[in-house]
């Protein structure tokens, strides 16, 4: 596997729309709940409706990037848990910027040089500033160089997007993203 980030506008709306497509294969419930997430103008709590079974939720969104209101990102957030009548927490935000390459978001969509036909969901493993290494370094599943416009960068592969055992490792992603949440807010450091 040889990867590197998709960075034109139209590959990443179709990467989008395949990771969309699969999700609603296996999340066939509609639910209105709230959310609560970070915008440049600050914290936003919103009742939106997410797609879900009794594993997983998913969320998606174009929104504008934390660090530049002007660039645009697919947010993609993620969850286990759904409670009425309160904020639900989100577990992951797998992001992709919407066109180009922005290193300060930490998801993306890329391909194999070897196999262009193959699209992947990937993500750098840092989460709320914290460094992507406290997370990679306690993965258990596949870290790739993908290589950017700068070079490259080490980035777990949570998934081929059209692969028949997508979602089991996207699920799998997002419980190793839960466990390592709970560790360090029982070691006191809150990770969001």
């Amino acid at each position: 596997m040889k990867l590197r980030f998709l960075q034109e506008e139209n590959d990443i709306s179709e990467a989008q729309k395949k990771l969309a497509s699969t999700l609603n294969e296996r999340l066939k419930h509609n639910v209105v709940m709230k959310l609560s997430y970070r915008q440049p103008e600050g914290t936003k709590v919103n009742s939106v409706e997410v797609r879900c079974n009794q594993e997983l939720y998913w969320y998606h969104e174009v929104i504008p990037s934390e660090s530049d209101v002007t660039r645009l990102r697919h947010w993609n957030a993620f969850g286990v848990d759904i409670f009425e009548n309160t904020t639900n927490p989100i577990v992951a935000e797998i992001n992709s910027p919407v066109a180009g390459y922005d290193g300060r978001i930490s998801g993306a969509f890329a391909y194999d040089l070897l196999n262009p036909n193959k699209l992947y969901l990937v993500h750098s493993g840092r989460f709320s500033g914290r460094k992507a290494a406290d997370f990679t370094d306690r993965y258990k599943g596949i870290i790739e160089k993908v290589k950017g416009p700068n070079g490259y960068r080490d980035m777990v592969v949570v998934g081929e997007l059209t692969s028949t055992c997508f979602y089991e490792k996207l699920l799998n992603f997002v419980d190793q993203v839960k466990c390592y949440k709970e560790l360090y807010q029982i070691k006191g450091v809150r990770v969001i």
